[in-house]
């Protein structure tokens, strides 16, 4: 009976011990959630064929072509946005472990994949030839 519960306290031990070991050498990084989201993304629409712009602030404001929308997060977690807005649709930004990927826009029932927008180079001033 001894031997059994020594064996066990041992067991125990080394499983909790393992367990501490892998929180301290593995720690997680978390990436504050507006952030996560926050930037400049495009998308298509295929029935307008037109290509749309959304930007999200750090302060998680939504802009659609340069228009604010009005509104509030309704949800946000690692995978999800959810914002209604002021005509009681929601607009949802799905998200995998790299970052926004979807745009589901409540109003029409379409979904768009997104992506990140390429980010422009300062344009550098023109030096004229003086001859």
């Amino acid at each position: 009976m001894k031997k059994r519960s020594f064996a066990l306290l041992g067991a125990s031990f080394f499983i909790g011990l393992t367990k501490d070991i892998k929180s301290i050498t593995a720690p997680k990084t978390k990436v504050s959630l507006p952030i996560f989201y926050a930037g400049h993304w495009l998308f298509y629409d295929e029935i307008s064929h037109r290509h749309h712009n959304l930007d999200i602030s750090s302060d998680l404001t939504i802009r659609i072509d340069e228009r604010a929308l009005n509104g509030e997060v309704e949800r946000l977690d690692e995978r999800e946005l959810s914002f209604l807005d002021e005509y009681g649709f929601h607009l949802r930004i799905d998200a995998n472990d790299q970052g926004p990927i979807s745009l589901f826009d409540e109003a029409d029932n379409r979904t768009y994949p997104i992506k990140l927008a390429p980010i422009k180079e300062p344009s550098e001033p023109k030096i004229e030839d003086e001859d």
